[in-house]
């Protein structure tokens, strides 16, 4: 265990599992595990240091862990990143997507309320031509963040007019964060569900009851109900492929984005 540092970093990083952040940390070097948060590491690239935090699922418990982790370490950078699922069916699952706007949209609200953290790099399209020309398939999007896994088809439709709306459940709670403190931030997002896909009323129980599933209640869940085995398989396999470009989106980004934080 290392002690938390007491000299500024350049990135903090912020994911809701640990299975967004393992394939990243396996490149990086100088990986060393971290006290002051639940779960977190410390990370290097090249000249540039960074922090890894892992939260958990929703905006409480990303903002509670970006606050801690802007106590402890100052970083320069605020990245929120993670799974994300597309509102149209113009991305494709593997799609890296960049944050250009963040909203936050609760379907039970009035609003569709706009977030405008401070962003110091290079623009956003230049970072996406960056990830293509590292063969990565990418695009910049408008992040949309809500309170709960929402019903696309039904709820979704004050969301299209806006250009690659893709929706999560914790960069709008960062990226306020990033705001108030006045740290420059960045949304990075893998589609795992396109836009002609649902997310099964069977995972939006899981997460508004045990979060995150773990591998003893899908196999029970699996047994008590084989029909679920197909969609359950094809997930693991997509946000595997999700986490390896995760991985190579930030390998490719931070090395970039260091000099200009």
């Amino acid at each position: 265990m290392c002690p938390p540092a007491s000299s500024p970093i350049s990135f903090g990083l912020v994911a809701a599992l640990k299975c967004e952040v393992r394939p990243f940390l396996r490149r990086a070097a100088s990986v060393r595990r971290l006290t002051g948060l639940p779960a977190a590491w410390r990370f290097q690239l090249g000249e540039w240091s960074g922090i890894a935090a892992v939260s958990g699922m929703g905006a409480d418990k990303a903002r509670a862990t970006a606050r801690r982790l802007i106590e402890i370490y100052s970083p320069r950078l605020l990245i929120s990143l993670g799974y994300g699922g597309a509102v149209k069916p113009d991305l494709a699952p593997g799609t890296v997507v960049l944050g250009q706007e963040y909203r936050h949209y609760d379907p039970g609200g009035p609003t569709l309320t706009p977030l405008c953290p401070l962003w110091a790099g290079p623009s956003i399209q230049e970072l996406v031509t960056h990830l293509q020309a590292a063969g990565l398939p990418a695009a910049a999007a408008v992040l949309v963040t809500t309170p709960r896994v929402i019903v696309k088809h039904r709820e979704g439709a004050p969301l299209l007019f806006l250009s690659n709306p893709v929706l999560d459940l914790e960069t709008a709670a960062v990226a306020a964060l990033a705001q108030a403190s006045e740290i420059p931030f960045l949304g990075l997002r893998t589609i795992t569900d396109t836009g002609g896909e649902e997310i099964p009323d069977f995972i939006m129980a899981w997460t508004l009851t045990v979060g995150v599933p773990y591998w003893r209640l899908v196999w029970r869940l699996v047994l008590s109900k084989p029909t679920h085995w197909p969609y359950l398989t094809r997930m693991w396999h997509r946000s595997r492929w999700a986490s390896h470009h995760l991985a190579l989106a930030l390998t490719t980004l931070l090395p970039d984005l260091g000099p200009a934080v």
